[in-house]
This record gives C-alpha cells, structure tokens and sequence, in this order.
C-alpha cells in the first residue's frame, strides 16, 4: 500500500500511475508527480505497507535535471540542501518509505518516481489478481488529479476487455477497460480522506504469477466490496444485469419468448393445420439455432414450405452486413410478419373447415 506526501505546502497538481504486468506477476511501476512547491519542508516520500511477502526493487527518482543518487539507506535528520538531488529507502516495522529530496528549485516541479514490485500480482484457486492501495489517506497534499493505467505488454493484445475485471475504491471517479488497458482516474480533486484502491482480477493462464495468497479471489472481493458502493447480485440478478448489457442476446430472448407463446397459443387448433404450424415452428427454432450454434448464415431465407396448402415463404436477402445473432434478429424481423400471416390464415381455415 503507497503513500505519497511532501513536507511542504506545495500544490499537487498531477499524479499519473504507469503499472506494468509482467508474466510471473511483478510489476514495474512509475509514478509522474507534478507540483508547485514554497520553502517550506525537505523531502518527499511514498509509504508503502502490508507488502506481504513482496519487495519494492530498482527505485529511482529523476526530474527535469536528471537523476538522483540513490544512497540506500536514507537518513531524514537533513537540511533541504543535504537531501536536494538524492533518493533513498527508509526502512520501518510495517514497510518502508521511499524518500527523495525536493530540492531548492521552487514553483513547478516534474518528479519522476520508479520502482519495481514483487509479487503483486497473486494466484489464488479460481483465478489471479490484487488489490492494491495506490494513493493512501492522509496524503498531504492531495493530488487535484490522479490516474492509474495498468498494462501487460507481454500478452498480445494486452488485457481483454471481455475476461478482465477490475474496480476501484476511495475516491470519486471511474474505471475503464480497453485497448488492452485498465485505466483508472478521478473525476474530482481527492481529499486527504480519499485513497485510490485498485481491485483486479485475471483468469487462470492469463499471467504465470509466482506468489499465492491461498483462498479464493472471491473472498478478497468480497473484502474489498464492504462498505463500498459497489453491490452485491444474486445469481439471477446478475444474469439479467449481464443479459440487459447484451442487446442482441436480449433481442434473441424475447424473440424466441414469443415464438414459444405463439407456437403454445397454435397447439389449440386441431387438425392438419396445427400440425404444420408446429412443423414450422420447431423448423424455424431449429434452423435458427444451428446457425447461431455454428456462426454460419446464408446469404439468404431458404424458401420455407408451408405443407397444408403447399405455399412457400419467399427468400429475404440480408441487410446491413449485420453478423451472429444481431443478423439474426434483423432477419427475422423481416420475414416474421410472413410467418405470422401464414399462421393465421391455416388458424382461420381451419375454424372454417370445422
């Protein structure tokens, strides 16, 4: 868990995150800090806890000027002129402190922090992840901007959007995946009170992680979401929140919802008629269905024979250069007013002929 804060009365500006995954689960870690800082105060530093096994490796700070030296062992008893242009690591019970000098260049200031993390990535039974505090409480001050971008080079395509899944806690803001990323940002400015927390989960197989936690990741979720905004569905509630978010899976739902209804309401008619009405039905259900199953749609409606009166159902071409179940769904938006006026007019002979 980091920390960021500066010894000074500055305005922070901007703090943008760059987090690199790496196939056994480390991550590579940079931190861009853009501040307006006074006389006031020596050094600023990131505290980092409940690192549980991991390590914090190849830290390094740099500004516009340059690199600083890296003492190791960092002393905090300094003037402002001792620490200008130097870095180190303070060492404590529950973690450590990264620490850098601010040096005697007042106003705009550009920090750039690297460091290497072990193990953040964890495998757990079901699948793979962590959750990490990336800016914690009491960080003075407070970024009026802040942003974490996750990445995984390493696996073309970076991170699939369609198997991913992240959330963030502690702040106000938003959490977006895409062109392989998972970016994560602040639509207010924080307060000391806020942190940005970054929950992220990844399937078996996606990375090769080194360290285990143990359990699942579902009781780390189950964690993390407590007494938060996020909520928790039952099964049948996120089945319908996933399905709501599907329109074309939607779409085929209803469709075959009111194919079943019609094709219940026809069992009624007796005679030679209800027997065809079924056969197109269950035909046109199975027709569908295979198509969708395999991912093959012809180029148009096959004729449909209708076999109590021997007329046929003309052929539609396709529209729109829709494919998978949207093209299915427009198709039979297209030809089901047929279908329907075929149904009725056998409903109606057959009352007739009774």
């Amino acid at each position: 868990m980091t920390v960021i804060s500066v010894m000074a009365n500055p305005v922070f500006r901007d703090l943008k995150i760059e987090v690199i995954l790496h196939d056994n689960g480390d991550a590579d870690i940079t931190e861009i800090r853009q501040l307006n800082i006074d006389n006031e105060g020596t050094e600023g530093y990131i505290v980092i806890g409940n690192l549980e096994g991991s390590e914090i490796k190849n830290f390094s700070v740099s500004d516009e000027d340059g690199e600083f030296i890296n003492e190791g062992s960092w002393d905090v008893d300094r003037s402002r002129s001792q620490k200008a242009r130097r870095c180190g690591i303070v060492k404590k019970s529950d973690g450590l402190e990264l620490c850098w000098g601010l040096g005697n260049k007042n106003g705009a200031n550009t920090y750039l922090i690297k460091y290497t993390v072990t193990g953040l990535v964890r495998s757990y039974y079901e699948s793979d992840g962590f959750n990490w505090m990336f800016i914690t409480r009491n960080m003075t001050p407070s970024p009026e901007m802040a942003s974490v971008t996750i990445t995984a080079p390493d696996l073309e395509g970076g991170l699939p959007e369609d198997s991913v899944k992240a959330w963030a806690f502690g702040f106000k803001g938003e959490v977006e995946l895409g062109g392989g990323e998972v970016n994560v940002y602040t639509t207010d400015p924080m307060s000391s009170e806020q942190a940005m927390i970054v929950l992220l989960e990844l399937p078996k197989g996606m990375l090769h992680p080194t360290m285990s936690d143990g359990g699942t990741f579902e009781d780390v979720r189950k964690t993390a979401f407590e007494g938060s905004d996020y909520k928790e569905y039952t099964w049948y509630q996120q089945f319908w929140n996933d399905l709501k978010s599907d329109v074309e899976s939607l779409l085929l739902l209803l469709f075959f919802g009111l194919l079943g209804v019609l094709a219940f309401i026809l069992a009624l008619v007796p005679g030679e008629s209800a027997k065809s009405c079924w056969r197109l039905s269950i035909g046109i259900v199975r027709f569908r269905s295979m198509a969708i199953l395999f991912g093959h749609q012809p180029s148009t409606m096959p004729s449909i024979s209708v076999e109590a009166s021997r007329t046929r159902i003309s052929s539609v071409p396709w529209s729109c250069g829709l494919s998978g179940p949207a093209r299915c769904v427009w198709r039979t938006a297209m030809w089901r007013p047929l279908v329907l006026r075929r149904f009725w007019e056998e409903k109606v002979r057959c009352k007739t002929a009774s």
